[in-house]
């Protein structure tokens, strides 16, 4: 008695049945080959806009924008969404007197950890569909006192 031939049957059928709904996805769904693209130069558009100079900059391998007004000084910076690189912050800004993350237009004193992770597994199921929506990346910022940094609209910031 040999299993050679059931088992390959079985085996092109597992094959097709698990292959061919990623494939017609694939075919379906628009892809970018650049990639997502850069979030700093749209922040530094963003704080022009807002009154602000601006610069860039980078600690170690870190880029951020740096942005002056008057006595406000800040420093951001783009975050990952599941924030295993939330500390870079203070890295990149270690003697500012306030730290904020940005996400979808809310600022938080503390890493979003449970929204953005939610929000980005979504945002994979729709780009899986076709369903491409704009991006909203976490943000750290490093502000000065006398940065209004409550008083921006973060929600502008929007990468499509």
């Amino acid at each position: 008695m040999s299993f050679a031939g059931p088992f390959r049957i079985a085996l092109a059928l597992g094959l097709i049945v698990t292959i061919s709904p990623k494939v017609l996805i694939a075919s379906v769904a628009p892809s970018s080959p650049l990639g997502p693209p850069d979030v700093l130069p749209i922040v530094s558009e963003f704080l022009s806009r807002q009154g602000f100079h601006t610069d860039n900059g980078r600690v170690r391998r870190w880029p951020y924008v740096e942005a002056s007004a008057n006595d406000c000084t800040m420093r951001v910076v783009e975050l990952a969404w599941n924030g295993w690189n939330r500390d870079v912050l203070a890295v990149v800004a270690p003697l500012a007197s306030h730290q904020y993350f940005a996400y979808q237009g809310t600022l938080y004193e503390s890493y979003p950890y449970v929204r953005a992770a939610i929000m980005s597994l979504f945002d994979r199921v729709r780009a899986r569909v076709g369903r491409l929506l704009p991006q909203r990346p976490v943000l750290g910022i490093a502000a000065s006192e006398a940065c209004p940094v409550h008083s921006m609209p973060w929600g502008d910031i929007v990468v499509s």
